[in-house]
């Protein structure tokens, strides 16, 4: 049995498919900038005591130092905190139990945003 092979598809799927790391890239770079702004805006809203029981606000330093930062390749990037006792509140100390409004604001986050990747991969794929 010989193997027959449309040389005409084959071409087409090739040319179709030739555009898509470009569109691949984009769309990660969307994911990547969209998911770290959310989870930005959900840790400073549990900081701020907006959303659930974490609230760990004093002077504010601590909220308005949340923010996130994208790699020079915008496919990946980082929410931090500036304050530098940022961590002690997260991970608590033998004094203060621990809120931790980043891992918090990822579980609250994480079906969101693969469901947002989902959606634009399946969108840069048309």
């Amino acid at each position: 049995m010989e193997l027959q092979i449309d040389e005409q598809l084959v071409n087409r799927f090739m040319r179709k498919f030739a555009k898509y790391p470009a569109k691949i890239q984009k769309a990660g770079k969307n994911i990547v900038d969209w998911g770290l702004s959310k989870l930005e805006h959900t840790a400073a809203n549990l900081v701020r005591g907006k959303i659930g029981n974490i609230r760990a606000l004093a002077t504010g330093n601590l909220m308005r130092g949340i923010h996130y930062t994208m790699k020079a390749d915008k496919l990946s990037g980082e929410v931090v905190s500036l304050a530098p006792y940022s961590i002690y509140v997260h991970e608590g100390t033998k004094y203060m139990k621990a809120r931790p409004y980043f891992t918090q604001a990822i579980a609250r986050e994480e079906a969101d945003i693969n469901k947002y990747a989902a959606q634009v991969i399946k969108q840069a794929l048309k």
